[in-house]
């Protein structure tokens, strides 16, 4: 009987966990206006279903935007294909996403294309505390669940249409199964594991580090030569296959090698990437950095536990060796622009986190597990809905991060519909925006005129500035080219401010 009771106590936190974090993200689906990548993702998306072919947007695989324009089949839209960004001769994936969002009604598409990443989130919720189960247990399970549903970075962009949760989710998933497949030694978990990486692959380029590791399992979990081939083999058939598949070229790889060769495409050359307050064109302790900055302390705590348990050999080698081998290549060639790029390593960790109480006695992991509740809940209280922006005490908080990172870490230009609502509560003559994102200020009712570049030495009075938090960062840039003096921050003290997103100015 007891037991029984347990396992129900223990199902119910579960249910209470996931539920809790799909409460958070579906709360956050509809707060924010389009962040810069989505313009792109979802218009390009939509092309791909209405002409089955791979023309816009090719530098990222076609699979996270094909499942989020498949909830916009239902919809009567006014923008059809061709259309101004698709009428050239080479297309413009920009053009193409800016009339195709605000020629319709862009919330409600932003909605319904953001639904499909919460459902992936779950998905890769529910792995994490599977695997954490069948390796540590019910109170490791737990805890691996519940540094997941309370992370800011997963939260952050289990609400966007962008690459980095499909990624992590499919990446983690085919590792889970290749697991369950060397523990049970089942065929089918090996091909679903296959099917996952796929899938990865499907999501984003920077999947390819993970044949690495998964390549690597093969080889140390086989003894003989001639099953590494074979199951090599297979794997590599299932990859093909799937892969061109979703190109709708099926057994041609040729546009998923073209489009790799594009993955530059969406950065300047000359672009400077910004570290801690200076702009530079990259560091290689950039998103150790950003993994220091942006991970709460307590996970941050309970992975270094985790890691000094000494786990065993099998548990190293499906946790710490697929996650460093990807932040090892991803530091050292992927642009420094946001800790997303490495979310894939986070469901790694928080599974390896888990263990950090594996040896404790039962009342102190139920201890550890209240203090993790109340540590997290208080967390996202006073962080939510502001996930994307939320920074450690080691870098002094969310309101700080603007002096350590910049890009998609802080501010990714989707907070127009908050400043809108500060603008009816706070009803202002002259408003001036500096808004350097591709979002449309105009369709949310905000009338406003640009920033003149002499402007930020001499502001003028009686004026309500509204910059971007970007714009504040990159400004520093414009003082270097032209001695204007930029940093607002230093200089005068903001009115208000809108999330992270927006600082507001006022000069008498």
């Amino acid at each position: 009987m007891t037991k029984l009771k347990s396992g129900n106590l223990h199902s119910l936190l579960f249910l209470v966990l996931m539920l809790s974090f799909t409460a958070i993200v579906f709360t956050s689906l509809g707060k924010f206006s389009a962040s810069f990548d989505e313009t792109s993702h979802i218009a390009s998306g939509y092309s791909y279903l209405e002409t089955s072919k791979i023309e816009l947007n090719k530098q990222h695989p076609p699979l996270v935007k094909l499942l989020s324009a498949l909830p916009l089949k239902f919809l009567d839209l006014k923008s059809k294909i061709p259309n101004k960004g698709w009428g050239s001769s080479i297309p413009n994936e920009w053009d193409f996403g800016f009339e195709f969002l605000y020629s319709n009604d862009a919330d409600q598409i932003l909605f319904l294309s953001r639904m499909p990443i919460l459902l992936l989130a779950i998905l890769l919720g529910f792995f994490v505390y599977r695997l954490s189960l069948e390796l540590f247990g019910k109170n490791s399970a737990l805890l691996s669940l519940m540094l997941y549903a309370f992370s800011p970075n997963i939260i952050a962009h289990s609400h966007l249409v962008t690459m980095d949760l499909a990624l992590s989710c499919f990446s983690f998933g085919s590792f889970y199964f290749l697991w369950k497949f060397y523990q049970e030694k089942t065929s089918s978990h090996f091909y679903v594991a296959c099917i996952f990486l796929s899938l990865a692959l499907l999501s984003k380029f920077s999947a390819l580090i993970f044949l690495i590791p998964f390549g690597l399992l093969i080889l140390i979990n086989e003894k003989s030569l001639s099953k590494r081939f074979h199951n090599a083999t297979r794997c590599a058939l299932i990859l093909v296959v799937i892969v061109s598949s979703f190109y709708f070229t099926p057994f041609n790889l040729d546009l998923y090698i073209e489009g790799l060769r594009k993955v530059q495409a969406d950065h300047q050359q000359s672009y400077l990437f910004y570290l801690n307050g200076e702009f530079g064109r990259g560091w290689w302790h950039y998103f150790l950095l950003a993994f220091l900055f942006k991970t709460p302390l307590l996970t941050i705590f309970l992975i270094l536990c985790g890691i000094f348990q000494k786990p065993q050999s099998n548990e190293a080698k499906f946790l710490i060796m697929p996650a460093f081998i990807f932040l090892l290549v991803t530091s050292a060639f992927a642009h420094n622009a946001g800790i997303r790029y490495i979310l894939p390593i986070y469901p790694f960790l928080f599974v390896l986190a888990g263990s950090s109480i594996v040896k404790l006695r039962p009342k102190l992991q139920k201890a550890l597990l209240c203090m993790a509740t109340v540590y997290f809940c208080t967390l996202t209280y006073f962080i939510y809905p502001d996930q994307l922006a939320y920074f450690n005490e080691i870098a002094e908080g969310p309101s700080n991060g603007y002096n350590h990172l910049d890009d998609s870490n802080i501010d990714w230009g989707y907070d127009l519909k908050r400043l809108k609502q500060y603008l009816d509560a706070n009803p202002k003559a002259d408003v001036t925006l500096l808004y350097p994102w591709n979002g449309s200020p105009e369709y949310y009712g905000i009338s406003h005129r640009k920033l003149a570049n002499l402007e930020w030495s001499v502001p003028k009075s009686g004026v309500t500035y509204v910059i971007s938090t970007h714009a504040l960062i990159r400004g520093k840039l414009l003082e270097q080219k032209t001695g204007l003096k930029t940093d607002w921050l230093t200089r005068y003290k903001p009115v208000a401010r809108i999330g992270y997103s927006f600082y507001i100015f006022q000069f008498s």
